[in-house]
């Protein structure tokens, strides 16, 4: 972060000087003036007027906005042409210091041009450029749309391997948020905190350790579709981050499983964009004609279009896509589709398949959960026909195996939620039937495209006990609701609080985007608002069913639509106050609410009228949260993730940090600050032990780090937040010399748990 003074503060106007050699741009000519930009160690910019606590605004007019993507000068001395981003963090004091706001400022493109870059009006930037990396030309591999009001130009590869089909490069030129499904190649590499193209800001001491994320590779082989985002070939990332020298390391490999050998192998052109035109569209999804080549192993959603009909016969192959964690000394990435797949935690090299002893099962939940009290992993095994349970030792040595929870139709449970005392799973009206799962091991169809949902049908919610692995009980929830994700749950005074991720619509709407995320838009209706279950512990009744923020679909509440909720670790089955979660912003909202605001809007309070303003005029809400997928101009109202928002469950207040028109997050995780988890004293600890543990209280005393892809630059970079103000600007940028594809989620391993 580039530190700052002021001066000369009275009538609040002020002068800005950075007190270290950063790369940044200085105006010569006084406010109003038509300015020019140069290459400068320092800027002395004018009169600065602090209009409140976040935001500077300074003239003359420069559009500065750092550490995205970087504060980097880029210069053409042919043509006196710059690409400038400027940063400053602070808040204005009495004192005059500067410290965690934004300093915002507009002004000419280039050297030697005159006139401003672009005007305000009714807080709405028209006719406005960011000043950036310097333009690309067009060109048919560099796809343009509009992402809200502002032109993206993805600069996608025009030769090699991920040279993408043109059905790909058109679907992304229509809406550049799918520049991020494109698959990525292996890479190992480092970045030095010298190089400010390569880290922006300051990276924390406490960050040493390993952002470990895991999710599909690649949605496509060559030109073929998979039929499903979740039949992904699974790919793991680890930024490995050291504070103290401000370096990271960064690495991406595959998942060396048997489908992806099977599947193409690694060649992620391998059938080229000329087999995939001459392929026909059925109910199996797109493949190429007999004798050519087409994927050779079928997924949950995907059939095998090659190598004859006995490729579908039998189980789905697993492709190891959905999370990473790191256990009992152990880096293993995960799928609920079969066993864990054991990693290098530096190489992420793949060792092979991994089985704890006395664990059997074939089948391991990518959604484990570590209960910080004791270190034990509770997890369960989605067997078709039910669900079972277990527990496995801190040490990775002892496994307790539960009963299997057993059901006459095949159910897909993605995750469930720890207490103190118990795991809560839900089961959706979502399933197949038994002559479903027949038929799919028969080869006859991919299992995934028979599941159905039936609103006549109750959710049904199954509590089991963790000491004894059993069901404590089960209990049918009417109207049905459906979710794939747990934020956490906590038992207080004789309840227990079961907090998800509800969707708001359809759930065969979601599973439509889903099958064809190249071919698909976002609606309202797709997204997720957490909901909150309560029921009384002794008799098990549903005392009640609620919002936990106060948001209603189809109305301006403070919460956008939502996914990826995650906690401080320390708080997992305990009361937690704060939840992180991932929301989508209309991108025309995000847009002017950039131009407005920068990174963050500061807080939202519940039922006051400063809560999405940015709605559009005359739009009415679906029942269930839908809205229409185009907003203004033919342009697509939802692109993918594209802020954080931090929810308050006490106050019931929202936070939001708003990522740049153009990037989109990735789910972020929460990593305390040296030893501040919250956590509750073990077993076996001395009285001192406990006193200094339970003197750790602030719960969001910590970072949140998440991976944001760029489509102006098809690249990615890794942000790096202060958890406790959300929505000040980063407090550092690692950026990435290429694009991660989204992931699902993954971990965070200190590196103390490494060696």
């Amino acid at each position: 972060m580039t530190a700052c003074t002021m001066s000369t503060l009275g009538s609040r106007l002020c002068r800005l000087e950075p007190l270290s050699p950063v790369p940044l741009a200085r105006i010569d000519k006084p406010a109003g003036s038509q300015s020019n930009v140069q290459h400068a160690g320092s800027v002395n910019i004018g009169n600065v007027h602090a209009r409140d606590r976040r935001t500077l605004l300074v003239q003359p007019k420069i559009w500065c906005s750092a550490p995205y993507p970087h504060p980097k000068c880029q210069s053409d001395a042919s043509t006196g042409k710059h690409g400038v981003r400027l940063f400053c963090s602070g808040s204005l004091s009495r004192s005059g210091s500067l410290s965690r706001s934004i300093v915002r400022v507009q002004a000419t493109a280039s050297a030697g041009e005159s006139g401003s870059v672009g005007t305000r009006t009714s807080g709405r930037r028209r006719g406005t450029k960011t000043i950036g990396a310097p333009e690309r030309e067009p060109s048919q591999q560099s796809p343009s749309a509009r992402c809200g009001g502002r032109q993206i130009r993805v600069p996608l590869p025009s030769s090699g391997p991920l040279k993408p089909p043109a059905w790909a490069r058109e679907a992304i030129e229509q809406q550049p948020w799918k520049g991020g499904l494109e698959p990525c190649e292996e890479q190992d590499y480092t970045l030095s905190p010298s190089n400010p193209a390569d880290v922006s800001g300051r990276l924390p001491e406490a960050l040493q350790g390993t952002l470990y994320r895991c999710g599909p590779g690649r949605i496509r082989v060559g030109g073929e579709k998979y039929g499903h985002w979740f039949d992904g070939d699974g790919m793991v990332y680890a930024l490995h981050l050291d504070g103290p020298t401000g370096t990271a390391r960064f690495v991406c490999k595959w998942v060396r499983t048997p489908a992806l050998e099977k599947r193409g192998g690694l060649e992620v052109q391998d059938l080229g964009e000329e087999a995939w035109m001459g392929g026909k569209k059925t109910d199996r999804g797109t493949h190429m004609e007999e004798g050519e080549r087409g994927i050779r192993m079928k997924g949950a959603w995907t059939a095998a279009t090659a190598g004859g009909p006995l490729k579908n016969v039998g189980l789905p192959a697993n492709p190891v896509n959905t999370s990473v964690i790191h256990f009992a000394g152990r880096l293993l990435a995960l799928c609920e589709g079969g066993p864990p797949f054991l990693l290098d935690p530096l190489s992420l090299r793949t060792l092979g398949p991994f089985a704890f002893p006395g664990l059997p099962l074939p089948f391991f939940s990518a959604h484990p959960k570590l209960d910080p009290a004791t270190g034990e992993l509770y997890n369960f095994g989605n067997m078709l026909f039910g669900t079972q349970p277990f527990a496995i030792s801190a040490d990775g040595q002892h496994t307790r195996v539960g009963p299997l929870q057993g059901s006459s139709e095949a159910a897909l449970v993605h995750d469930c939620a720890m207490s103190a005392r118990f795991l809560v799973f839900t089961m959706p009206p979502y399933t197949a039937t038994a002559g479903d799962v027949g038929q799919m091991l028969a080869g006859q169809h991919a299992l995934g495209n028979r599941f159905t949902y039936d609103e006549s049908k109750p959710t049904r919610v199954v509590i089991v006990a963790k000491d004894t692995l059993s069901v404590e009980v089960e209990m049918d929830v009417l109207p049905p609701f459906s979710n794939y994700h747990f934020c956490n749950a906590y038992e207080e005074e004789g309840r227990l609080h079961v907090l998800m991720t509800v969707l708001d619509g359809p759930r065969d709407g979601l599973e439509g985007v889903f099958k064809d995320m190249y071919g698909s838009s976002w609606q309202r209706s797709n997204q997720c608002s957490v909901w909150e279950l309560v029921l009384d512990t002794a008799t098990w009744e549903v005392l009640s069913r609620h919002r936990a923020m106060p948001s209603e679909p189809g109305t301006r509440g403070p919460t956008l639509g939502m996914e990826f909720a995650v906690v401080n670790p320390g708080y997992l089955g305990r009361k937690s106050r704060f939840l992180y979660v991932l929301g989508s912003m209309p991108e025309m909202e995000r847009e002017e609410r950039w131009s407005r605001e920068g990174y963050g809007d500061g807080v939202w309070y519940g039922g006051r009228e400063e809560q999405l303003k940015g709605e559009e005029e005359g739009e009415e809400g679906e029942e269930g949260g839908g809205a229409e997928v185009e907003g203004r101009n033919g342009v697509a109202k939802y692109g993918y993730l594209n802020c954080i928002q931090k929810y308050d469950l006490e106050m019931q207040q929202v936070t939001t940090h708003i990522v740049p028109p153009g990037c989109y997050v990735n789910e972020c995780s929460f990593i305390p600050r040296n030893d501040a988890t919250g956590e509750a004293p073990k077993k076996g600890m001395n009285k001192k032990a406990k006193k200094d543990t339970q003197t750790v209280t602030k719960e969001d005393d910590g970072y949140l780090a998440a991976f944001v892809y760029d489509a102006s630059q098809h690249k990615s970079h890794v942000l790096v937040l202060d958890a406790s103000d959300v929505a000040a600007p980063p407090v550092a940028v690692v950026h990435l010399k290429s694009h991660v594809p989204y992931y699902f989620h993954g971990t965070w391993a200190p590196k103390a748990a490494l060696q």
